[in-house]
């Protein structure tokens, strides 16, 4: 693995893969590598179970998890929604279309040990995560 070493970091988009039903996405680290996450986007499709789903970013080490962006507009049953999370997004969540805007703070950092995850409250067991990418800054530590 080549190394980039702070304060010299390079943007990256990261493609996840479909993590499959019910399940939340995340991206676990390396050791020697350290990201600074500027912003994501996913579809989520619900299944037709009635409930509200609210999706949050986190940044979760062993035994622990940090809740950092919460998305304030619910996902109804049985629809599919484009989400935006973005630095710079307007300080709440807006709903155009199929697609959801959500601010994320400037400084959610993760490096080796931690993992950035989502958590859906109220996840039902069809309910899917796709086309799911992140824009980050990369460091490789020596």
């Amino acid at each position: 693995m080549p190394t980039i070493p702070p304060p010299l970091g390079k943007l990256r988009i990261v493609i996840i893969a479909d993590p499959g039903a019910p399940g939340d996405m995340g991206l676990v680290y390396e050791q020697r590598v350290r990201h600074r996450l500027y912003g994501a986007t996913f579809v989520l499709t619900t299944d037709a179970n009635v409930a509200n789903r609210y999706v949050s970013w986190q940044i979760y080490s062993v035994g622990a998890s940090t809740p950092t962006a919460i998305c304030t507009l619910a996902q109804t049953a049985g629809t599919a929604r484009q989400y935006h999370w973005a630095v710079g997004h307007p300080a709440l969540a807006t709903n155009v279309g199929n697609h959801i805007y959500t601010p994320m703070p400037d400084d959610m950092w993760a490096e080796g040990l931690l993992f950035f995850q989502t958590t859906t409250e109220n996840i039902q067991a069809g309910d899917t995560f796709t086309n799911i990418g992140l824009l980050v800054e990369e460091w490789i530590e020596p």
